[in-house]
Parts: C-alpha cells; sequence; structure tokens
C-alpha cells in the first residue's frame, strides 16, 4: 500500500547529478586539491518500476486496489492517484483520481454539471455517451457517472468519470482510454471500482 512517497528515479538521477557536477567542479577548491579527488561513481542502475497495489486517499480516506494486471504510479502529477497496466509506456489508458473536500450545501447533481461543463476544455469534439447517478455499493455514498467520447491531440479517445460523494469529500475516478482499445480496458476500470472501501 503506498503510504510515503519517495524520491523519483528522475528525482534522484536530477541529484546525483547535482552532486556530480559539484564533485567534477572542484567545489572551490584549490587545483592542486582538485588532481587528487575521486571521481564519483557510476549512477545506479534504474530501479525497476515499483508495483502498488493499493493506495489510500489523503484526507478522504477512501482505499483502491489495482486491477490485475495494473498498478498505481509511485508519483502521480497533478492527482492524489494514477494506476496504469503494469509495465506501460503508454499515456493511455490511465485511471486519475483525485480528492477535495466541497461544500455540503450543494447537490452531486450541481458539482456534476461543473465537471461536465468543463469536458470540452479537455477533449476536442466531446459528445456525452452518459449522465446519471449509478447505484453504489458503499453506505452514505452518492455515485454519479458521466462517459463521453471525443479527441486528445487528435486521437479518438473515451473518457468515463466516476463521482463519489460522502459528507464532504468529492472523489472523481477518471478512466481514459484509446477509443478503439476501450472495450478492452474497461473491465479493469469497473475491477478497481467494485475495490473501493471507505
Amino acid at each position: 500500500m503506498r503510504t510515503v512517497p519517495l524520491l523519483s528515479f528522475r528525482s534522484r538521477s536530477a541529484v546525483f547529478l547535482a552532486a556530480t557536477v559539484l564533485l567534477a567542479g572542484g567545489c572551490g577548491l584549490r587545483q592542486s586539491a582538485r588532481r587528487e579527488a575521486v571521481p564519483p561513481p557510476p549512477p545506479p542502475p534504474p530501479a525497476a518500476a515499483k508495483d502498488i497495489p493499493e493506495v489510500v486517499l489523503r484526507g478522504a480516506g477512501l482505499r483502491l486496489k489495482a486491477p490485475d494486471g495494473w498498478t498505481f504510479v509511485e508519483h502521480p502529477e497533478h492527482v492524489q492517484a494514477q494506476c496504469r497496466p503494469r509495465g506501460s509506456e503508454d499515456d493511455l489508458p490511465v485511471i486519475l483520481v483525485q480528492a477535495d473536500s466541497v461544500k455540503t450545501d450543494l447537490t452531486l447533481r450541481a458539482i456534476v454539471s461543473g465537471f461536465s461543463r468543463q469536458i470540452p476544455r479537455a477533449l476536442e469534439e466531446p459528445v456525452l455517451t452518459r449522465d446519471e447517478e449509478v447505484p453504489v455499493a458503499l453506505e452514505g455514498v452518492e455515485s454519479y457517472e458521466i462517459s463521453c467520447t471525443g479527441r486528445l491531440k487528435d486521437r479518438p479517445v473515451t473518457m468515463v468519470q466516476r463521482m463519489l460523494r460522502k459528507r464532504g469529500w468529492l472523489v472523481v475516478i477518471t478512466f481514459m482510454a484509446p477509443s478503439p482499445d476501450y472495450a478492452a480496458h474497461e473491465p479493469a476500470f469497473r475491477r478497481l471500482l467494485d475495490t473501493l472501501e471507505w
């Protein structure tokens, strides 16, 4: 289970590179001291991708488990959790998870309406294919799902967003895949939704 993020390989490489530059530059040492300096060791080999089978969203407390063949990314950018097929280097398919506190006086439908209006900012030529409340087996949780097709950088994609609300928390789980591959990857998204514990 992912709890405390560690330095990513990219961050570790940047730290190592900075240390190497400082050592190679002599760090202001006298010329005679520079000749005696021992060269730094070679960089370590890239670490194998860490398999992260589940995450718990800080604050909201929602627990998610990666579907078989998928894993959570160690340091997702701009979201709290990111799940991808194990070993994949492609940007899609992907499952992104974000949680935030929300005003309790807003209805889930009002929140979803705001999200729906933002879709054209994310996708070109979006076509809404689903927009409805969906049942969920979590006590005290409201659930809504919207899905659409569109284009992302001239590539046809399908996007599904499941929004879950419990008390003052909103969790948005977004699944995106190339449209031609959507049917092959959509079951993994549904399996992830089946693992939710809140």
